[in-house]
């Protein structure tokens, strides 16, 4: 058994959470704290501490996340950076979050001289109104500058998101966002609808998504402009150049153990799902144990791959899901035949995937299969 598992953790990726950031965004749920020194000092010596403990000497991919990485300093971020790269394999996928307005010449040669070899950035909007309302700190003209510096220093594998979905934004309006997006030739793009969660600024103050025929257009126009420039649809909501989509998220989507790192990060190691305390005071003072663990079951597995795998543009293998869930998809067959009548499912021998339709009411899908 200990050797089975051990195989399984040697294909773990790396997860790691940092929550600091120099402002605070209107739309943000995740784990977030305002930046101070002494904070992230203490962080990273007990974000070091608890990787140390998952005792995998290599990663295929590593993924720092946010809050906003580059919120730190450079001292703060050559710490994390050298004390991450030689934890990546052989050509392996180093990725780093980064927000334009933190981005600085000093921060981006440090990265890519440590083997970050992918970069993450929010442009979120080139709408004046929009940055405002979001409160954002950054215009066009930081996205560009960000841009050219991911260039001049080898860091040619980069991603830029955009968000589209807000109350007084049209189609129109989303689709310039794009355009102008795609005179940056990004390899690869992100493009989430705006979710409003409870908690955040945008909720307090009343502001919410735009209505579902909206949303329908503008994934609908997206779609077609970004085929159109090149890009591959690989996942709902992303989209890549041939040989640049990114290797870690696909790791999620794809059903694959990873361990998580940081405040409020989750994992998935040996079949079990975690998720760490988001109390920073606990975290620091030597308590990274889990906030949530389970051990889900046979139907929560199946449920958990099917929210996961029909995500992807490529579906799912019909034979690794009957090696999974033996007997399981034959039980969903009358589903699905109905779905595939409807137009929102498309299966062959080999191969169970999503239309363009399917994408678009990827929700609407994923009920009728686990309801």
């Amino acid at each position: 058994m200990a050797k089975r598992m051990d195989r399984k953790r040697n294909k773990a990726s790396l997860y790691l959470h940092i929550p600091f950031c120099r402002h605070i965004c209107g739309y943000c749920d995740f784990d977030k704290l305002s930046y101070s020194h002494f904070r992230a000092r203490d962080y990273l010596s007990a974000l070091f501490g608890e990787i140390r403990g998952f005792g995998q000497e290599r990663y295929p991919t590593i993924y720092v996340g946010g809050g906003t990485p580059t919120a730190l300093d450079e001292e703060e971020l050559k710490s994390l950076v050298s004390f991450l790269s030689p934890l990546l394999e052989e050509g392996g996928e180093f990725t780093v979050e980064c927000s334009p307005d933190t981005v600085e010449e000093g921060k981006i040669a440090l990265l890519s001289h440590y083997g970050v070899n992918r970069l993450s950035m929010g442009a979120e909007s080139f709408d004046p109104r929009l940055l405002k309302l979001m409160g954002r700190h950054h215009q066009r003209e930081d996205v560009e500058k960000a841009v050219s510096l991911f260039r001049k220093y080898g860091i040619e594998d980069f991603s830029l998101d955009l968000i589209y979905g807000f109350p007084f934004e049209s189609p129109d309006d989303f689709i310039a966002d794009l355009k102008t997006l795609m005179q940056l030739d990004p390899p690869h793009v992100s493009c989430y609808s705006l979710t409003v969660s409870q908690g955040t600024p945008f909720y307090q103050k009343g502001i919410r998504e735009a209505d579902e025929a909206i949303l329908a257009e503008c994934y609908e126009r997206m779609l077609g402009l970004l085929r159109s420039y090149g890009y591959e649809r690989y996942e709902v909501s992303n989209f890549a150049k041939p040989g640049h989509r990114c290797r870690h998220n696909l790791a999620y989507w794809k059903d694959e153990p990873y361990f998580g790192a940081g405040l409020g990060a989750g994992g998935y190691i040996d079949g079990r799902h975690y998720t760490n305390s988001k109390s920073l005071s606990d975290y620091l003072n030597g308590n990274k144990g889990k906030a949530t663990e389970d051990i889900p079951s046979l139907q929560e597995r199946l449920e958990y791959y099917l929210l996961t795998n029909l995500r992807l543009e490529e579906g799912i293998s019909k034979k690794e899901f009957e090696e999974r869930f033996k007997g399981k998809l034959g039980q969903l067959e009358p589903r699905l035949a109905l779905l595939e009548k409807q137009g929102l499912v498309k299966s062959s021998k080999d191969v169970l995937a999503l239309t363009d339709k399917g994408m678009l009411l990827l929700d609407s899908v994923l009920l009728e299969l686990i309801a």
